[in-house]
């Protein structure tokens, strides 16, 4: 939850939408290890140049790129992960298409 309301947190202070998720895996040890962290990239991250910022098509957000989504994009290897271990936290309630996508990936693990 920390890392999620820090993301969150970083993303207001940049004018963003502050919603974010995050993905943690107990190890057997009973280590908590960090997989993702990932923010809404609706809107871009600020530019220190605005005609490079506006000429960068790539940096324009993301409609569909939710503080869920965005954490999951982040993961190289997703069968890597251990679902069954895997707690996915966020700043809010996951609307239907993230939950969908956290619940498919939840699968991968069964």
């Amino acid at each position: 939850t920390e890392l999620v309301l820090a993301r969150a947190a970083e993303a207001l202070c940049q004018g963003r939408v502050p919603i974010s998720g995050a993905v943690v895996v107990r190890a057997a040890s009973g280590e908590l290890i960090d997989v993702t962290v990932g923010q809404n990239g609706r809107i871009p991250p600020p530019s220190e140049n605005e005609e490079e910022q506006e000429e960068d098509a790539s940096n324009a957000g993301y409609p569909t790129d939710h503080g869920e989504t965005g954490a999951l994009r982040q993961i190289e290897d997703a069968s890597a992960v251990d679902w069954q271990s895997a707690v996915f936290a966020t700043s809010l309630t996951p609307c239907v298409m993230c939950f969908r996508s956290i619940e498919w990936l939840w699968a991968l693990g069964k």
